[in-house]
């Protein structure tokens, strides 16, 4: 139980050092001092300040996701896409998910490990979980795609990308919960009308 608790103070510390001062200024120390505990304390949880930020994504990213459930094949592609990207969308416009992705997108040229580290979780838990249910679709005939995964991508790009470049550089406010459903199923339609079009010619031997 103290172990947790130790844990658990030293990832809320941690996490308001990283979006206060980024990665390149975030103290360890400063980060034990806050979390009550000493600096080599922290090293017997992580064995590094790369580590540090794994272990707060992993808190704050994967803990945190909505749970959209397994797939079903009966259900329509629109509803289940629509649910895939509303969940990350959840995480991505909060106010923490935009001070993210200042700091990954200011400081990533310059820590090689920090980047990769946000872009294989993102990766990991946004898009290749889109990217199976796609493939699924697919292979069940439902949509006509020729990369899944790159059309994961792109999807996810139509949704995200503006909104987050233009929070995260102060031109534009976040987008209310109707503009993002309003993106999402606006989307989400573009994509259906070309990845169902493409199924109905290939069913058709068009």
């Amino acid at each position: 139980m103290e172990g947790r608790d130790v844990r658990s103070r030293l990832i809320e510390a941690a996490t308001t050092e990283f979006l206060a001062r980024g990665y390149g200024e975030a103290n360890v120390g400063r980060i034990a001092t806050a979390a009550g505990i000493s600096k080599k304390t922290v090293y017997k949880y992580v064995s590094s300040k790369e580590d540090l930020l794994r272990a707060v994504m992993q808190d704050k990213i994967v803990a945190t996701l909505p749970e959209i459930g397994p797939l079903d094949l009966n259900e329509a592609p629109r509803k289940r896409l629509i649910s895939h990207l509303s969940a990350f969308a959840e995480l991505a416009f909060s106010s923490d998910g935009v001070t993210s992705y200042r700091l990954f997108m200011s400081e990533g040229f310059r820590f090689e490990g920090m980047a990769k580290l946000y872009v294989g979780f993102i990766s990991s838990f946004a898009i290749e979980p889109l990217g199976r249910d796609l493939r699924a679709y697919v292979d069940a005939g439902r949509l006509s795609l020729e990369d899944p995964h790159l059309a994961a991508r792109m999807l996810a790009a139509m949704v995200f990308a503006d909104p987050m470049r233009d929070a995260s550089l102060g031109i534009s406010e976040t987008p209310t919960a109707d503009e993002v459903r309003t993106l999402i199923e606006t989307a989400v339609t573009i994509f259906l009308l070309g990845a169902q079009s493409g199924a109905k010619a290939t069913a058709e031997g068009i």
